[in-house]
């Protein structure tokens, strides 16, 4: 472990990131946002913990490159483009994160991380893009608890979505305190006492359907396989924050089949 050289540690990286992961506490989910029926953790409550820690370890990080993983038809970069019929903006690229030892700048670790993001201003998707690879990799990195019960054991959790299935979705309200229609997406062919977590194979994913937005009225199998599929999926799986997890739940089980169907053409 390093040590204490008046108000920084001494040793190599990995000793100092591991000084870093001790220095975090849980951070308790909270309900930031009224108009959300879910409790998250902010990017904000990690650096308000993970940068004096790093100050005191001598650790710096820095992003030191942006690469796009999209191109246009003359092979240009393209980190932001529209979702095609839809009001949404999709930033994609990779981001090359490097940690370094303050004292020993040769000392050095560097990871590359996936982002992606969506939201209706093309600038604010980029900004989502980062948070959300920051965060999830901040919380990977140093192992930090977030303080919450998991829902999947607590059978209070399972008996409330049975009766959010049963009753009317009320919808929310809008900034300035409307309020809006509650959407619903139920899988073809069945009732809607179906709970989303009942979706148990790529058929039942594939059969649902979507009740929001330009998608209202197709299957998530039609949306998947239509322009920009992937990239719908990928929205439905890791950006969409409604209180229906039936949409991730089959959006996340349609690309895991499309990535064994990649591999199984490769």
């Amino acid at each position: 472990m390093p040590r204490e050289r008046g108000k920084r540690m001494e040793g190599n990286l990995q000793q100092r990131l591991l000084y870093v992961r001790e220095q975090l506490p849980a951070l308790a989910k909270k309900n930031h946002n009224e108009e959300v029926s879910y409790d998250f953790v902010k990017i904000d409550d990690i650096y308000k913990y993970l940068t004096p820690a790093m100050n005191r370890a001598g650790v710096l990080m820095d992003v030191v490159e942006e690469q796009a993983t999209r191109h246009d038809e003359a092979g240009n970069p393209v980190f932001v483009c529209r979702l095609p019929e839809t009001p949404f903006w999709i930033y994609e690229a990779d981001l090359k994160v490097v940690w370094k030892n303050a004292d020993d700048p040769s000392d050095e670790e560097a990871v590359v991380l996936h982002a992606i993001g969506t939201n209706e201003m093309p600038d604010k998707a980029k900004g989502s893009a980062w948070t959300y690879c920051l965060k999830y990799y901040f919380f990977s990195k140093f192992a930090i608890n977030q303080g919450a019960e998991d829902p999947d054991m607590n059978p209070a959790v399972h008996r409330e979505e049975k009766k959010g299935m049963e009753r009317d979705f009320r919808g929310t309200r809008d900034s300035q305190g409307k309020q809006e229609t509650g959407e619903r997406i139920v899988p073809a062919g069945h009732s809607e006492e179906k709970k989303p977590t009942e979706i148990l194979t790529v058929e039942d994913a594939r059969s649902m359907m979507c009740s929001i937005g330009i998608n209202k009225g197709r299957t998530m199998g039609e949306i998947a396989d239509g322009p920009d599929g992937r990239s719908r999926m990928e929205w439905f799986a890791y950006s969409y924050r409604g209180k229906d997890s039936g949409y991730r739940i089959a959006a996340g089980m349609i690309l895991e089949a499309m990535d064994e169907n990649e591999r199984d053409v490769a």
